[in-house]
């Protein structure tokens, strides 16, 4: 992306005439111009002819020595290299290409090269955006009854969840709490009996924070549960 030194009022003349072809060009007056242009940046330069003020070009210096430009970047932004006579007009004023180059409130922008920021840098929370946002706001419980949420921009929280857990000594059927009710909705659950009696049962959400596990057998049960939701 173009980098861009910015010059106010700079509005003079051609001192001399130059061909579509030219490399540099001199001005009338040397007037609100820069000193110099830093390397890798360019002064923007609208020329429009005074006899019909009907015909632009829009020019990037790339060197500036008293009123001569040079290391010119010729018909830019659309348009096109023209020859141009003395007494012609040559300003700065913002272009199209200016405008767009620069950060706009409210615009997905991208930032490239070495950018400081002297200022707090404010990230919403999961809960108002769907952008990816800072890790802290997507806490994990690394337990063996335990949670974990996972970025998820479909959901009104911004993160989806899956809780485990382990239960011991289930003789009849029973209500579990999960480690954290889902704020949202609870998919599903599944239960695996992990004991020396193999029975199969199984396991529905009650609410938001609690399931159902259904006991086969009177033999004392012992497992692990995974749940998700959201």
């Amino acid at each position: 992306m173009t980098v861009f030194t910015f010059a106010n009022n700079v509005d003079t003349m051609l001192a001399g005439a130059f061909s579509s072809s030219a490399t540099s060009f001199t001005l009338a007056s040397t007037q609100h111009l820069p000193a110099s242009i830093p390397s890798g940046e360019y002064l923007v330069i609208t020329l429009n002819d005074a006899a019909t003020r009907g015909n632009f070009e829009v020019i990037y210096v790339g060197t500036i020595s008293g009123a001569t430009c040079s290391n010119l970047l010729r018909a830019q932004e659309g348009t096109a290299a023209l020859s141009w006579l003395t007494g012609d007009y040559a300003y700065c004023g913002p272009t199209d290409g200016q405008m767009n180059a620069l950060p706009q409130l409210g615009a997905a922008n991208t930032f490239t090269g070495a950018n400081t920021f002297t200022g707090s840098v404010v990230v919403p929370t999961a809960a108002t955006t769907t952008e990816a946002v800072n890790a802290n706001n997507f806490p994990s419980s690394l337990t063996a009854n335990g949670y974990k949420k996972f970025p998820d921009p479909n959901s009104p929280t911004g993160y989806y969840i899956e809780q485990w857990g382990e239960f011991s000594g289930l003789t009849v059927s029973q209500t579990l709490t999960l480690p954290i009710a889902f704020p949202n909705g609870f998919f599903q659950v599944n239960a695996t009996d992990v004991g020396a009696n193999c029975y199969s049962y199984g396991s529905t959400p009650v609410n938001n924070g609690q399931f159902n596990i259904y006991i086969s057998s009177s033999a004392t049960h012992s497992g692990t549960y995974i749940a998700r939701g959201y």
